[in-house]
């Protein structure tokens, strides 16, 4: 992830072979600008495959804060 710096939660979502819906907070607070970072997130064995990535979404929590900016993403894979 090329990071902006503006603090930008970063979070995921994916379905299991079950049907079932799992959020993933990939970077809890986007801080890093002008570079790129790589994320893992371990997911558990106990999840029926395959998995299914369904969303990339950023949040921002503060409703008082109106960032702007742009997060990059690139090679993105699923391992286990």
């Amino acid at each position: 992830v090329y990071g902006d710096g503006q603090g930008a939660w970063l979070r995921a979502r994916i379905r299991d072979a079950a049907g079932t819906a799992h959020t993933l907070d990939l970077a809890r607070n986007v801080d890093w600008k002008d570079t790129w970072r790589e994320i893992r997130l371990p997911l558990s064995e106990d999840l029926p495959a395959p998995l299914t990535l369904e969303a990339l979404y950023v949040v921002e929590a503060d409703t008082s804060r109106k960032p702007k900016g742009a997060l990059h993403i690139d090679d993105l894979t699923l391992e286990r």
